[in-house]
C-alpha cells in the first residue's frame, strides 16, 4: 500500500476550497451524528466530483481510530484511500485522502 504524500502546507494554503454550512443543532449532537453517518450518505456527488458508493477497510484498525485506512469507492468507478490522522471528539478530527483514480480529482 502506498503511503500518503507529504503535505506541503505552503502549497495547500494557496490551493484550497472552503465549504461552510450553518446547522442549527448543538455541536455535541452534530458530532455524534457525523461520527456514525456513512460516507455514502455524506458524499452523494455533484457536478464537480463523483459520489461515494461504498468503502472497504484496508487494515485491521477499526475505522475512526487513528491509523485506520479504507478504500473509498466512487460512483464513476474510481477510488481513493483515506486515513484517520487525529480523532479527538468533539473538537478535532483530521484525515488525509490520496491515490485518487477518478479524473475529476486530478487537481486534488
Amino acid at each position: 500500500m502506498r503511503e500518503p504524500p507529504p503535505i506541503d502546507v505552503h502549497l495547500h494554503s494557496k490551493t484550497s476550497k472552503t465549504l461552510e454550512q450553518r446547522i442549527d443543532v448543538p455541536f455535541s449532537k452534530f458530532t455524534a451524528w457525523h461520527r456514525t453517518a456513512s460516507l455514502e450518505k455524506l458524499l452523494k456527488g455533484n457536478d464537480e466530483l463523483p459520489g461515494v458508493i461504498g468503502t472497504r477497510p484496508l487494515n485491521d484498525i477499526p475505522f475512526r481510530d487513528v491509523g485506520s485506512r479504507r478504500l473509498v469507492c466512487l460512483t464513476d468507478g474510481g477510488s481513493a484511500v483515506e486515513q484517520i490522522l487525529i480523532d479527538q471528539p468533539p473538537s478535532t478530527f483530521a484525515y488525509v485522502v490520496w491515490a485518487y483514480t477518478t479524473p475529476q480529482a486530478a487537481a486534488i
